[in-house]
């Protein structure tokens, strides 16, 4: 079996470091996590088993991934999320990305440091990435929400015919001839499939102007569609 003292050397860190990441301790950068457990597997070093040992005191432990705690549904779906899972035994780490992959990065790597059960994302990088890769390989299950990714196991979204549909329906009788949709970034399939399904669902005389935003420029998109010389007759945010 090999030592502390031999993953260090390969891996180019501390001691120290090693120690942290092979035992869950936080402070630890997602790059030196990377590499110490890159040189443990070449070594032979089982984390499996080493998970295996850890989650006899992390296994009730769920991590929570949000863009943010500004936007009211975020701060529904925390609340709800968090009880139903307290209540079932389980303690929840919240993390909140700003919807900077960086900071996701981050908080996917403290979570596999951790060894935690499992986690709830809602991601801002619809690729995946290279932390939410090294958390699954602990065996941790990770619960997608709201943002379709390429790699979710498990997904829970909305279905935007149907809504597009639901809207659509509701602006009938009221003489719209002008509809600005305001969404979030269209990189996520969740924003993008939405719009695509409000253009299919929306009568052809009903022009449609959209404009894309995260959060933190939501308010100049607003003041965007607000100003224009032909006001909307109608406005569907997304969130």
């Amino acid at each position: 079996m090999p030592t502390i003292k031999d993953i260090a050397q390969l891996a180019g860190v501390s001691n120290g470091t090693v120690s942290n990441v092979l035992n869950g301790r936080g402070n630890v950068s997602f790059e030196k996590i990377k590499r110490v457990q890159d040189a443990a597997r070449r070594l032979g070093y089982s984390l499996d088993d080493r998970a295996r040992r850890l989650r006899q005191t992390e296994d009730q432990v769920i991590g929570i991934i949000l863009p943010n705690l500004m936007e009211a549904g975020y701060t529904a779906l925390f609340a709800a999320v968090s009880s139903r899972m307290q209540a079932l035994g389980y303690r929840c780490d919240l993390y909140v990305t700003n919807d900077i992959p960086a900071q996701e990065e981050t908080a996917l790597a403290e979570l596999a440091g951790k060894r935690v059960r499992g986690a709830v994302l809602i991601s801002c990088q619809p690729e995946g990435s290279p932390a939410r890769e090294m958390l699954e390989r602990t065996d941790a299950r990770v619960v997608a929400l709201v943002r379709e990714t390429a790699c979710d196991s498990a997904f829970i979204g909305f279905d935007e015919n149907r809504i597009a549909e639901r809207a659509v329906s509701m602006l009938q009788g009221t003489g719209c001839r002008r509809l600005c949709a305001i969404t979030g970034l269209t990189v996520h399939r969740s924003e993008s499939g939405l719009l695509e399904a409000l253009r299919r669902a929306l009568p052809s005389d009903v022009a449609l102007t959209h404009y894309q935003t995260d959060t933190a420029c939501a308010d100049i998109a607003a003041f965007t569609c607000m100003s224009a010389e032909e006001l909307p007759d109608a406005v569907l945010v997304t969130s």
